[in-house]
């Protein structure tokens, strides 16, 4: 059985305030900038087909996930500058072209010899901006999708997942020509060696149910995600997974 090992950083995009019921509405978000950098995810898309920067805040750490290789670094405000203290380390993937020049400039957003001043408006709580303005006189702005913590205002459990190596038809009686939609995952309860985890029922979920996962087909994963609690009896949980962190490589693997 041959591993492949891909490093999984968080760079999830998340769903929006949404008013409903069963969700408890955020409080109202601090005016402190380091509030405001953690309790949202932020994303610039650019003005080509590449796929967009993502950046999140935690811990005094800002993840990056350029379009090809993602990583980190620590940052802190500095006076009117958002500037990482340390080098970033990215993960080392061979990148085209225009995403080896999207992944430099992402680094250098966080540069104080190239930055020239941050900003941040949140006058509208659902979509900030997180906007840098550089010594070259350009400028990128970023707009924040509200963390899960953030919107749910609960504190997450978290579940190991197995990912079934092909996608599924959503329902049993699907015509045979239909393209699979679906995936069959099934929950790891213990931590230790594989022979001696609890393992759950396969069950069919759609894509979507699982927030920003992108599955390899003919492949295994093995993915960490968090379930949100509602106060709510007849639904006790949020109907949508998010990704996390692995605590290390997550490992991939062919049947």
């Amino acid at each position: 059985m041959q591993v492949k090992s891909i490093f999984f950083f968080l760079c999830c995009s998340v769903g929006l305030l949404a008013c409903t019921p069963v969700v408890q509405e955020p409080k109202k978000i601090s005016v402190d900038p380091e509030k405001i950098l953690t309790s949202y995810f932020w994303q610039y898309q650019p003005p080509n087909e590449n796929p967009p920067i993502k950046l999140n805040f935690e811990n005094n750490s800002v993840g990056v996930n350029t379009g090809c290789n993602a990583g980190g670094a620590p940052y802190k405000i500095q006076g009117k500058k958002l500037i990482a203290t340390e080098s970033f380390v990215l993960t080392a993937m061979g990148c085209p072209d225009e995403l080896a020049k999207q992944e430099v400039l992402a680094t250098n957003l966080f540069d104080q010899d190239k930055q020239a001043i941050f900003t941040l408006d949140s006058t509208n709580i659902a979509q900030p901006t997180l906007t840098f303005k550089m010594l070259d006189s350009q400028q990128y702005s970023f707009v924040g999708k509200m963390t899960p913590e953030t919107k749910y205002q609960s504190k997450p459990e978290i579940l190991t997942f197995e990912v079934f190596p092909h996608f599924v038809s959503c329902e049993n009686n699907s015509a045979a020509s239909e393209r699979p939609q679906c995936l069959k995952i099934r929950e790891i309860k213990e931590v230790g060696l594989w022979e001696n985890r609890e393992k759950g029922q396969w069950q069919i979920i759609k894509q979507d149910e699982i927030e920003d996962y992108q599955h390899i087909e003919n492949t295994y994963a093995m993915i960490l995600v968090k379930r949100f609690p509602l106060k709510d009896h007849k639904r006790p949980y949020v109907d949508v997974y998010y990704t996390t962190p692995m605590s290390g490589n997550g490992d991939y693997y062919e049947p």
